[in-house]
This record gives structure tokens, sequence and C-alpha cells, in this order.
């Protein structure tokens, strides 16, 4: 099997949907030796920011001497990106050798009568394997969807973390944020140390609730490790990190918007929890695992005269994160390409970001749960008036390359399928991105 028809098999169980539940993995897992037990985990669950928290501390750990694996999701261009080693993507030859493996497995568990496993369980069976074979000292591990019964909450971490809960997959995980606070919190493990991010009151309750029923510490973000903005601009921010009244120092955090001030706090608080355990990590191993961290499509600057800006923001929070943002950007107009999935909070995700725009263009992204370009438009034209349909992410790019100026800026938001194929046409097209392999 090679790469390809290796990919083409893991894509091809998509067919199986996305069932939340642990029977399944758990049963795969077993027959693979479970992998799971090798190495530690930094286990990441949250609405928002969880993936830039799981590449901040993968990127602490790695600086701090440790071979580090990073699991995460979704992909933007490249499904390697899921699966890392010291940074660099799982290598085309290490897929192919191991879904014949896995495969293997799945079908020895099909056979015995169990449920076939869905695409993410089996790709999260993948990872952990291959840290496993990588000889993973630490693993930093996203959550896929939830917590309380996501493929990955199969380990016992050494610290748990909950970032910015909001509404989100409420088909899935509840309407109310006490609902989903719940789903998240289903991560903490008994005596685990839980790192909690700035959370609304109603979610904070929950998550408390629950690390103090398992006897958990739980360090507030915010409180116990708080952080002060010191300069910041589209391209990154200075900020202060003081824990019990103590200046720690001051950090560059590479990643723009007081949302990954946020977060990088919080990547902070768990390098001090690791500390305190016994894992070797001084500030200034935090200070340049924090400053080196990459995490693409994340107000992104791809692009100058004019300023192109990839974000992933697709959520309620995720808008209110990149509306927070939006006075960091310099330009005189400010184009949006904007692409949603029909399945997201679209009419609010649009009421927060678009009064701010000067044109839309309206697209879909490559993906079936895509909402159509018309109807985005028809709601975006409520906040702008010049909007714009494009049926295509390629089409609606022409058009708002070609409206702007040198002194305007071109935001691509929506969903991470949009800007991920932003960014492939973009590197294509311009040449302006280097395809880096770490």
């Amino acid at each position: 099997m090679d790469y390809e028809e290796a990919l083409n098999w893991i894509h091809s169980t998509y067919r199986f949907g996305s069932q939340l539940g642990l029977e399944r993995i758990s049963v795969l897992l077993d027959l693979l030796g479970r992998p799971q037990d090798s190495g530690r985990f930094v286990h990441v669950a949250g609405t928002n920011g969880k993936g830039s928290v799981t590449a901040m501390v993968a990127s602490i750990l790695k600086e701090a001497g440790y071979r580090t694996g990073t699991y995460t999701s979704p992909h933007l261009e490249d499904f390697r990106e899921r699966i890392r080693v010291g940074g660099r993507k799982i290598g085309k030859e290490e897929v192919a050798e191991l879904v014949p493996r896995v495969k293997a497995q799945v079908e020895r568990m099909v056979n015995s009568g169990y449920p076939h496993p869905t695409e993410f369980e089996i790709v999260t069976a993948m990872a952990f394997l291959h840290f496993k074979e990588c000889g993973c000292d630490w693993v930093s591990l996203e959550v896929g969807l939830g917590g309380r019964f996501d493929a990955t909450n199969v380990v016992t971490p050494a610290v748990s973390v909950i970032t910015p809960v909001s509404l989100d997959h409420t088909d899935r995980l509840g309407n109310t944020l006490s609902e989903i606070a719940f789903e998240k919190a289903g991560i903490i493990k008994p005596g685990v140390p839980v790192v909690v991010a700035p959370q609304p009151p109603e979610a904070l309750a929950v998550i408390l609730d629950r690390a103090r029923a398992l006897g958990c510490r739980v360090v507030l973000v915010g409180e116990d490790v708080s952080w002060r903005v010191k300069a910041e601009s589209i391209r990154g921010q200075e900020i202060q990190v003081v824990a019990g009244g103590t200046e720690l120092g001051h950090l560059f955090v590479p990643l723009a918007g007081p949302h990954q001030a946020v977060n990088a706090t919080t990547a902070v608080a768990v390098a001090r929890v690791l500390t305190e355990s016994g894992v070797e990590i001084d500030w200034e191993t935090i200070k340049a695992g924090v400053s080196r961290t990459r995490w693409p499509g994340r107000l992104e600057v791809v692009g100058e005269r004019p300023m192109i800006i990839l974000d992933g923001a697709h959520n309620p929070g995720g808008a209110a994160a990149l509306a927070g943002s939006l006075p960091l950007i310099p330009r005189r107009k400010l184009i949006s390409v904007v692409g949603m999935l029909k399945d997201k909070d679209y009419r609010q995700v649009l009421s927060q970001v678009l009064p701010f725009c000067d044109a839309v263009v309206a697209t879909s992204p490559i993906s079936e749960r895509a909402l159509d370009a018309e109807v985005l438009a028809e709601e975006a034209s409520k906040y702008c008036s010049d909007v714009t349909a494009a049926g295509n992410v390629g089409d609606a790019l022409e058009l708002a390359l070609r409206r702007a100026s040198s002194e305007d800026a071109v935001l691509i938001w929506g969903s991470l399928y949009l800007v991920g194929a932003a960014r492939t046409l973009l590197r294509e097209k311009l040449g302006i991105l280097a395809d880096e392999d770490e």
C-alpha cells in the first residue's frame, strides 16, 4: 500500500460517520497493544483556542529537550499535519506503513461483531501507535469533539486543560454552555491537575464541580496565572506573565489577538504545573517554546500590499475573538472573503465580524456541509452594502484580490476548510507561502 492508497482507505471510512463513544477506539487500541499507555500526555479540550494551546505546549516541551508528539485536527492543507513528532509532519512512508496494520485490526474487530470505527478513531489509533514507535516522551493531545466521549479520552494525562467554552456543535454537545462544559470537563481525571482558561460563569461552575468531585487541583488562568499585554500588532505581541503576584517575565507570542495572549498564558500555566511535578522546564525554555510556535490559519499574514490574512474563526466565540482583533489590521478598506458550513451558527458569526468590513465576497468551502454562497451572501447583506457571491474559493480570491488596492486588507475566514483551500491556492498562485515540513 502506498501513501495515496492509505489515505484513500482512511477517507473511505468517513461513511461510518462521527459517533461519540469510547468502545470502538478502546477495542481497536487493545488489539494494537495499547499504544496510548506509552509516554505522557497533556490533554486539551475546549471550544476555541485548544489547537493553539496544544501547539504552544508541544513547542515548549520540544524546547525543553523532550521528544514530543502533537495530535491536532482538522488539518488545513495536508492530512499529515495532524500527527507530528518534534514539530515535523508524519512521513508519507510512515502513513503507508501504519495503515495496513491498523486496517487489519479494524477488520478483525468487524469480523468479531464490533461496529466499524470512525475515521477519527482510526486516525487517533494511528497517532498513538506512531507516537509510541517514535519513542515520544510527551504528547500534546487535542480533543476532536467534546471531550467525555471523544476518541482521545482514553489517556490519563499529566495535566488536563480546558480552553474557553462557547456554543458550537450544539447538535452533538448540548444547547447550553453548561451542557457543553459538562462534555468538555469529561477529560478531567481523578487527581490530575486541571488548567482552566477564562470561562463564562455557567461553564466555569460545571468545570469546577467536576474537578472538585475528582479531587483535582485547579489552576485558573486570569487569576492564578495572568498576563498583561505590553505591545501588540498583527504579527504578534509581547506579554508579561504574572503568577501569585510575582512577575515571571516577558515573552513574545507570534500569534496575534487578545485571545492568543490568553492561549499563551494557558500554555505557561501548563508548563508551570509540569515543572512542579518534576518536569524540567525553565522560564527561558517557556519563552523559546512560545516564541517558536507555528500555528497557521489563525490571524496569519500571508501576503503584503494588499495584506492578506487567514483566520479559522467559525463559531460565535471565534468570531468574537476575530472581531476583537480587527483593530490590529492596518488597512484603508477591509475586504472579507467568507465561507461557512451550514451546521454552524452562521447568522450569529456574521453579525459579529461583517459590520467592520467594507466589502464581502461570500463563497462555499470545499465540504459536503458547505453553506450555499448565495444564502451566505443574503445574510451578509444585512451588515454590509457591498456583497458579492462567488461559487468557489478560487473565484472568490480572484475577485477579492482584483478589488483590493495595495493599501487594503483581504481577510479570508469562516471555516478551516476555506482557509486551508485558500492557503493552498495562494501558495500556488502567488508563491507567498513556503511549504515548510516542520
